[in-house]
């Protein structure tokens, strides 16, 4: 009894919770919230002159690319491939990862590197965080509050309706199980989606 009864707390201890995506932005919301962080963080730096103005560079990054934010402050120059298309991910929670540069993830990167002088090195990005900058951002545009960790679901939710198969995008994710976690975590898509999809379906 004691066996059973340890047993039955260990499983309760490994279940994953399902992760609601109801509370993602839509894409206009999204690109608002682009917008919000960047005015914000420009008029931040303006009064303290800290030159860490680039919330928004990080926010779009972490959304574009599906990284953690510990892998994104990793993130370096060196690190992308520009001729072979493809940035790879050094700091991860499990192992090194590869992912191509997605055209708005590489026009984002083209964008930075040319405000840099065209030629950077050394970190991708000044500001480790943007935790606060996201939450006000979510405040001024009227969407639920989001964590900094909800642009890697955006990220993969994005793929997903896109149509990227599990397995691709469980490998864009970082992921090591050939897609049962993102099965598990990303598999229950928006409503509006799902709307779509059915009107598409037909069995005769």
């Amino acid at each position: 009894l004691f066996q059973a009864g340890t047993l039955l707390k260990r499983l309760r201890y490994v279940q994953t919770k399902t992760v609601k995506l109801t509370h993602l932005p839509t894409v206009e919301k999204y690109k608002a919230l682009l917008v919000e962080i960047r005015v914000g963080a420009s008029q931040g730096d303006a009064v303290f002159h800290r030159g860490l103005n680039d919330s928004g560079d990080l926010f779009e990054f972490l959304s574009t690319s599906g990284a953690r934010t510990g892998s994104a402050n990793a993130a370096e120059w060196e690190h992308i491939d520009w001729s072979r298309n493809q940035l790879t991910f050094y700091v991860t929670k499990r192992d090194n990862y590869t992912i191509p540069l997605f055209p708005e993830l590489r026009g984002l990167l083209e964008r930075m590197k040319a405000a840099a002088g065209g030629n950077p090195s050394g970190k991708l990005f000044k500001v480790k965080s943007i935790k606060r900058v996201l939450q006000s951002a979510c405040v001024a545009v009227e969407t639920p509050r989001l964590t900094p960790h909800d642009c890697k679901h955006f990220f993969a939710t994005r793929c997903i309706e896109a149509g990227a198969d599990i397995p691709t995008a469980s490998r864009w994710l970082g992921h090591k199980d050939g897609g049962a976690l993102a099965m598990k975590t990303y598999g229950h898509l928006r409503d509006e989606h799902s709307q779509v999809w059915a009107g598409k379906i037909r069995f005769s």
